[in-house]
């Protein structure tokens, strides 16, 4: 388990890569690679989220 310096989060796992997706919380959008989506330009920290939204639009045209 892992555990954040700047507050209380702890990893649920084992796994190191938890805690890096967690300190972008921490960090200003200008200091990180921002994720840009093609359709709409939302920018996000996190890739997770740009797929999301990704699947949002496909789904949002598939009705």
């Amino acid at each position: 388990m892992y555990t954040c310096e700047t507050c209380n989060y702890k990893t649920n796992t084992k796994y190191k890569t938890n805690l890096k997706s967690h300190l972008l919380v921490h960090r200003q959008s200008s200091e990180v690679e921002m994720y840009t989506c093609e359709t709409c330009n939302h920018k996000t920290k996190y890739k997770w989220a740009l797929k999301k939204n990704i699947f949002w639009f496909i789904e949002k045209i598939m009705k």
